[in-house]
């Protein structure tokens, strides 16, 4: 488990766990970007996890 504290103007905080980066594209382009009342889609790619909560 990740613990995040967020702040600014975001609606929603979503963690997508994929393959490799052409997965993430077709996430974005054919799955999340077309969802109704999606206006738009910021993404932030990790390069490194510095620290993770084990339940």
């Amino acid at each position: 488990m990740y613990t995040h504290h967020v702040t600014g103007n975001y609606d929603y905080l979503l963690q997508v766990d994929v393959a490799d980066l052409p997965a993430y594209e077709d996430f974005h382009a054919n799955r999340l970007a077309g969802l109704p009342g999606v206006a738009s889609v910021t993404s932030y790619v990790t390069m490194k996890t510095l620290s993770a909560e084990t339940p």
